[in-house]
């Protein structure tokens, strides 16, 4: 690559590949697997990823974003990082291994023991993954973690078809995990020249649990607050129901975990290296926030729109019940950047006590919620999370205007251009749907998509959006030149 590129613009290209490689490659695996087996095998899929994801925040241990967020490490350092979180890492397989049975009594389902042992040593296996990932988004070096994230997605994927295809059920998904976890840890090694010594100080431990003992906190409320739905309905109703709610979060995660993921990655090494400037602070968030919103917003909108003929052409006609939930989740994947910009802001600056007590008052008024809305159903719980999102970012601003000097007015005004072009697509694009209700599905949902592209897009170019340049700044260099 050109040396004429910026360390952020080489980040930002190989860090959006990864997004766009992996989990695109996800979403179409995804799509051959959702196609193939029934709403019950992902209503427990659902069941495990809650426990994946609570024990994956507690290997981390906050340690990842500590390493990234401090000024200077050394290999002491990072060493004892590796060996804390291995040492997490193989008490949390033992919990998880020892819990299965109450586990699987609990949501009435005695194969969720196995699972369950199978989760236990993914778990084991991520204590060799995380300081590896830190050190390299430290260096903002995307590009291993992409290539070595792909080939483990795509190897994973393949087999867990493979094993669907020929009857194993729950178990494909269980083993694209699994294989997944490994294979990226393998390929991480070999490809990272770090290697942890033979050494472990407490002092140094201390100190970077005394920053990552409160992002562990905050990050482990939102991975339970995040996925409580599932001990809901899944115990209330039925993991066939839950195989439905969880369908419809994973249709709206991937374009929110695709930009999200791109996005979290890069905000905090780039407001981190401006965390003693407010006003550098408030452009660089300014510009990241309102480049990843110009984006989110039209990508949210259309797929609120076309839910119905998107889902009905590419998983089929039996998760047309996954529909009005995707429709309200929408809504939660829109904000999503502005919550992940508010909230590193406040661990870029030094400050993940103040993240830690907004998060415990969010995630406190999200169970709340829920338990209350878990007795009217799935829609209920889906519009909970909701309402629960747009308090939360109410939240999640409350110190912006104090460390940046950017509130949550502030930040709507520079987002209001792209919310009235994405209103305004949004309008277009259902109107357009509802004119060829008549014709196929498959041209339905492409005219759809032309139309809202066709006037986003163009409104921006004509208009000469800041955001919208930027963009297509950073596709022209990721298109010319070779990463």
């Amino acid at each position: 690559m050109s040396d004429s590129l910026s360390t952020t613009q080489r980040a930002t290209i190989w860090a959006g590949a990864d997004a766009l490689f992996r989990q695109g490659s996800q979403f179409v695996f995804g799509i051959v697997l959702a196609r193939t087996l029934q709403p019950q095998a992902f209503g427990l899929l659902a069941v495990m990823m809650l426990f994946v994801a609570f024990a994956n925040v507690l290997v981390d241990s906050g340690l990842g974003t500590a390493l990234v967020q401090r000024e200077k490490i050394d290999n002491v350092t990072v060493s004892t990082a590796f060996w804390f979180n291995l040492l997490v890492a193989t008490a949390a397989a033992v919990a998880i291994a020892l819990l299965a049975p109450l586990i699987a009594s609990f949501y009435r389902e005695p194969v969720l023991v196995p699972l369950m042992w199978a989760m236990a040593a993914n778990t084991w296996l991520t204590g060799f993954i995380t300081v590896q990932r830190a050190m390299l988004a430290r260096a903002m070096d995307f590009r291993t973690q992409t290539l070595a994230a792909t080939f483990a997605t795509v190897i994973a994927g393949g087999v867990a078809i493979m094993l669907a295809l020929h009857g194993l059920g729950v178990w494909a998904l269980a083993t694209q995990i699994v294989l997944n976890t490994t294979l990226n840890a393998l390929l991480l090694w070999w490809m990272h020249p770090w290697r942890p010594s033979l050494t472990m100080s407490m002092q140094r431990l201390r100190e970077m649990l005394s920053f990552s003992g409160f992002v562990l906190l905050a990050s482990l409320l939102d991975a339970f607050a995040a996925r409580f739905y599932t001990v809901l309905i899944g115990r209330m109703q039925s993991t066939r129901d839950l195989g439905y709610f969880n369908q419809a979060a994973s249709i709206k995660d991937f374009p929110q975990l695709t930009l999200g993921n791109l996005y979290a990655r890069l905000v905090l090494p780039i407001l981190s290296r401006n965390a003693g400037d407010q006003v550098g602070l408030r452009i660089r968030m300014q510009q990241a926030q309102v480049t990843a919103m110009a984006i989110n917003i039209p990508v949210m909108l259309g797929l609120l729109v076309t839910a119905h003929p998107l889902v009905y052409l590419v998983f089929g006609a039996k998760w047309l019940p996954s529909v009005p939930i995707l429709r309200v989740l929408c809504g939660i994947g829109l904000l999503w950047p502005m919550h992940i910009s508010n909230i590193n802001l406040m661990l870029a600056t030094g400050h993940p006590k103040l993240a830690l007590r907004i998060e415990v008052a969010k995630k406190s008024l999200l169970i709340a919620v829920l338990v209350l809305a878990g007795h009217w159903g799935m829609m209920a719980i889906a519009w909970a999370l909701l309402a629960s999102s747009i308090i939360g970012l109410v939240f999640n601003t409350v110190y912006s205007a104090r460390l940046a000097g950017y509130p949550l007015y502030r930040q709507c005004l520079d987002l209001l251009p792209y919310i009235t072009l994405g209103t305004a697509m949004a309008v277009a694009v259902w109107i357009v749907d509802k004119r060829l209700s008549g014709i196929g599905i498959a041209i339905r949902l492409g005219l759809d998509m032309a139309t809202g592209l066709l006037i986003y897009v163009g409104s921006s170019h004509i208009l000469k959006l800041q955001a919208y340049r930027r963009v297509r700044d950073l596709m022209i260099l990721a298109l010319k030149r070779s990463p």
